[in-house]
């Protein structure tokens, strides 16, 4: 009925935020929270029976291995540690770039996703039904046990905690991370880029080709909402030889970046001067 209705009831579109403290965080800095939506049982069943359309309809970038079944950033940190071992016994150096996206499903703009599903030809009624449910969307703030804020509603961006926002995250982001392609191969697959829900790394034989696909990826971010934080973004280079001359650098959103001697990626730490990945968790 909701679906061919294009509506929502009331109760389904009012969520409560709980604010989580991120870890090394402090308590008295307002971005220090994680903040969690949590809806009506009803509404999220209905939200579990359109995902399955959604996911039968929808293509990902196969490199992306977060909020996906059977896949995890684990398996994408062997992925990596085998791209590494190759290189080196090819004796090719891997140019790699961890971006930092700022708060992505927090920032991504609706209009755009429901636009994909539809590019994808998820059922017309089901996209119309979402669009209704998420631009009539309110949230209450606990701010105690049993005190609750009056309603506020939200506008334009995603919804934590909601089982579809990862969904629509990962086919809105597909469609710009396809694009980069043909900077690393190794058997057979295009490996450019590795993902792990909003961790991103991009790998590139050359420091030209790496830096081309960087300016691709912050473009078409942008134009969805999303924000490539270049203070945060690391720069390595895994190489064979023992030194690099002269020193390279990277460009993301004017900031210059240079090589450092180690990252932490998804709760692994790679290390350049071993030329080695260790686990960081």
């Amino acid at each position: 009925m909701c679906i061919d209705s294009a509506t929502i009831p009331k109760s389904f579109c009012t969520g409560v935020v709980t604010n989580i403290l991120k870890k090394g965080k402090k308590a008295n800095e307002c971005g220090g929270y994680r903040p969690i939506i949590v809806s009506s049982t009803l509404s999220k069943l209905l939200k579990k029976l359109v995902l399955r359309e959604v996911i039968s309809e929808c293509v990902m970038d196969y490199r992306q291995f977060g909020f996906r079944k059977h896949l995890s950033c684990a398996l994408a940190h062997r992925l990596l540690k085998h791209i590494l071992t190759k290189a080196d016994s090819l004796g090719l150096s891997v140019h790699i770039c961890s971006v930092d996206i700022s708060a992505a499903i927090d920032s991504v703009i609706q209009s755009t996703a429901f636009q994909t599903l539809l590019d994808a030809s998820v059922n017309t009624h089901i996209v119309v039904m979402l669009s209704f449910w998420y631009s009539n969307s309110y949230i209450r703030v606990k701010l105690s046990l049993e005190k609750l804020s009056e309603p506020v509603k939200l506008k334009k961006r995603l919804r934590q905690g909601s089982v579809l926002s990862p969904i629509l995250f990962n086919s809105l982001t597909s469609k710009i991370t396809k694009q980069i392609s043909g900077r690393l191969s190794l058997d057979t697959c295009d490996l450019s880029l590795i993902s792990c829900a909003d961790d991103l790394l991009m790998l590139s034989f050359s420091l030209s080709a790496l830096q081309d696909n960087l300016d691709t990826l912050v473009f078409g971010y942008s134009s969805i909402g999303l924000q490539v934080y270049g203070q945060k973004t690391e720069f390595l280079v895994f190489s064979s030889a023992k030194r690099e001359a002269p020193t390279p650098t990277v460009s993301v959103d004017g900031a210059i970046i240079a090589p450092s001697s180690s990252f932490k990626y998804s709760g692994f730490l790679y290390d350049r001067d071993k030329k080695t990945t260790s686990s960081n968790i």
